[in-house]
């Protein structure tokens, strides 16, 4: 099996292709496991809790006005928006409701871009994030 670049991934949010702005993305796609473990049992027994969903995305500074990744995601600190990552072409969709946990501009004064650093985004809303 080949592997596949990351570079190739589309990521939106809002509607908005943020794709170029992204150096790197991490999906959180996991169960909060909950102890069961007996008295009598010989190990510790865990059962699936409910779904543990999370993005974070390393992104550069965009400040165009209402589509740019500052405004987007600051937007995103007070009313959630849908955020839709696809990791390869033909490969599952993650896509949900998200708000923005904060931004944290920043760079290195003498060199190198402007980043918004590494942003979290939480579930938001009576809806399951999907990733099929």
């Amino acid at each position: 099996m080949g592997k596949i670049k990351a570079s190739g991934a589309v990521i939106t949010v809002n509607g908005t292709n943020v794709s170029t702005y992204v150096e790197t993305y991490e999906i959180e796609w996991a169960v909060d496991v909950i102890q069961g473990t007996g008295f009598s049992d010989g190990w510790q027994n865990y059962f699936a809790g409910i779904p543990v969903v999370g993005i974070t995305l390393n992104t550069f500074w965009e400040k165009t006005a209402g589509t740019g990744t500052f405004a987007l995601y600051k937007g995103m600190m007070a009313t959630p928006a849908t955020i839709s990552i696809v990791p390869e072409a033909t490969g599952p969709t993650l896509s949900g409701t998200f708000m923005c946990d904060g931004i944290h501009p920043g760079g290195a004064a003498q060199s190198g871009p402007l980043s918004l650093g590494s942003v979290h985004f939480s579930p938001s809303g009576a809806a399951v994030a999907t990733f099929a």
